[in-house]
Order: C-alpha cells, then sequence, then structure tokens
C-alpha cells in the first residue's frame, strides 16, 4: 500500500516538533489528529505548529480566541523549520 500526503504530512510535523498546523492570515488552526476540519484542502498558506494550552498561553492571545477555547496552535518559530 502506497503511503498518503496525509500520512507523509503528519510524519513531518512530528519529526519538526509540531503536531498541528496554522493558517496566520485566517486565524485558524488544526491538529493532526483532525487535518483541515473546515474541508478546505488549501493548506498553502498553512505552516508547521505547535498547541498551547490555556495554562500556558499568552493572556492575551487567548483573550482572541473564544472564550471556551482550550488553547491554539501558535506556528513554530522560523529557525525551527
Amino acid at each position: 500500500m502506497s503511503t498518503t500526503v496525509e500520512v507523509m504530512l503528519k510524519a513531518k510535523l512530528a519529526e519538526l516538533g509540531a503536531n498541528g498546523l496554522v493558517n496566520p492570515g485566517e486565524e485558524c488552526g488544526c491538529g493532526t489528529d483532525d487535518i483541515a476540519p473546515c474541508g478546505s484542502l488549501n493548506m498553502s498558506e498553512c505552516v508547521a505548529a505547535k498547541w498551547v494550552p490555556k495554562s500556558e498561553a499568552d493572556p492575551e492571545i487567548m483573550e482572541l480566541q473564544d472564550s471556551g477555547a482550550d488553547g491554539y496552535f501558535e506556528a513554530l518559530p522560523e529557525g525551527e523549520v
């Protein structure tokens, strides 16, 4: 069986220490357990990201999230990708 693009993407993200993607221009993110949950396959602006739980989150960023948010995905620093 051939390896799918989704499997390759998840493997590369894990290699980078990321567990998701984020599109900074759209302010959306997703975890590797649910890649592109909105049905959009256009990930051309997405970058590797890591989940930041609410307990470790920047309060200013959390203020911009939905009130029930448990955290957010943050893009990995440029030098780590």
